[in-house]
């Protein structure tokens, strides 16, 4: 058997030694650059049990882990991409999900959203009268800008209800009238290629 010892491997005729390139760091990290594997992992979650989940409490997807709802990086200066499903019903209107973010189970901190008093990511539910029978499904997708993150870094996620009411995931607050699932998936992306546009002052980090 032979073994390639090699720093970098580059496309034949490419713009530039930095772009379309492999380059293997001293420690292992693997860093790709250019229109090489974009997605670089999916993971999801997907949770059908009924759960009632308290104002400004956390709900977890159906994980018992604190630190559960994760993705770990395979690549350094890589973006995440983040998608919700939330299927459930608010005992109250005005009932806002906030979602945060940590890294390497550290603190936990509110992920970017609007400067404002009262924010959040999306409405459970829009404004209604009858908070008993009748759930809703909301979504909410973002880039979480992780590219000053190296590879093997773990991004755990969690759900707070948040500003008005308690929460039922996945059913209606009148048990079994209305049920489905909600779920998450995480991606890791290519940063190389990846741009995140934002415009506002915002509130959180990532």
């Amino acid at each position: 058997m032979s073994t390639l010892r090699v720093d970098s491997i580059k496309r034949l005729g490419a713009a530039s030694a930095d772009s379309d390139s492999i380059s293997i760091a001293g420690d292992g990290n693997v860093t790709i650059k250019g229109d090489i594997g974009h997605v670089l992992q999916t993971v999801h979650y997907e949770h059908y049990d009924r759960q009632v989940v308290n104002l400004n409490n956390y709900y977890y997807w159906g994980q018992s882990g604190t630190y559960d709802v994760s993705i770990t990086t395979k690549q350094n200066n890589s973006i995440i991409y983040l998608n919700t499903r939330i299927f459930g019903e608010p005992s109250n209107h005005n009932c806002l999900g906030r979602l945060y973010v940590a890294t390497n189970s550290g603190s936990y901190s509110i992920m970017k959203t609007t400067d404002l008093t009262t924010n959040g990511h999306f409405m459970f539910q829009p404004y209604e009268t009858n908070y008993s029978s009748t759930p809703h499904q909301g979504t909410f997708h973002t880039l979480l800008d992780t590219s000053s993150l190296t590879a093997g870094t773990k991004i755990s996620f969690r759900l707070q209800v948040g500003h008005s009411g308690n929460m039922t995931f996945n059913d209606s607050v009148s048990t079994a009238n209305e049920s489905a699932p909600s779920n998450i998936t995480l991606q890791e992306l290519n940063g190389a290629n990846t741009v995140i546009n934002r415009v506002g002052t915002t509130n959180g980090v990532l």
